[in-house]
């Protein structure tokens, strides 16, 4: 998870290792290999903004549960 608005490392440059993440993950042919990568609107790098410290609590919660 990351926010687009962090203070210290750009959206772009999260974006952009996002994506290679992704394609890495694609291409190791692991059926079981999960990835989830969440951009959260508004989110800083602290995640101090109320809502984008909600959101991080829902995604971990769910993640966990599962």
């Amino acid at each position: 998870m990351y926010g687009d608005q962090d203070d210290f490392t750009s959206a772009s440059a999260y974006d952009s290792w996002a994506d290679a993440l992704r394609t890495i993950n694609e291409e190791s042919g692991q059926q079981d290999a999960r990835l989830e990568i969440i951009k959260v609107g508004g989110a800083s790098h602290f995640w101090r903004e109320d809502h984008a410290a909600d959101r991080l609590f829902e995604v971990v919660k769910s993640w966990a549960q599962r």
